[in-house]
């Protein structure tokens, strides 16, 4: 019984931390600082901002789709290595 709590807690965590660091948009004001202080204008930053939002936005349903198929521990992992290979072009793009 004492497992079942933990993970309980576990989960109410989880979704806390996700309300909490994603839901507010903490990493946008944070992202905008980063790329002003590499050369990228306000202007620029929200277009930047408003491309991954429609982005998102696309690929919102093929991993739902791909999670009811497949399974949602392979979408999870698919996800993960395309937002790792996305954030990888933020370390090699200079300019806008």
């Amino acid at each position: 019984m004492k497992t079942c709590s933990a993970l309980r807690r576990n989960v109410v965590l989880c979704y806390a931390h996700a309300t909490f660091a994603s839901g507010f948009g903490f990493m946008a004001p944070t992202l905008v600082l980063y790329w002003t202080n590499h050369g990228i204008s306000v202007p620029e930053a929200s277009i930047l901002e408003g491309m991954f939002a429609l982005v998102l936005a696309t690929f919102a349903f093929p991993n739902g789709y791909l999670a009811d198929r497949k399974g949602r521990k392979k979408a999870v992992v698919v996800g993960s290595f395309l937002l790792l290979i996305a954030s990888g072009f933020y370390l090699f793009c200079g300019e806008f």
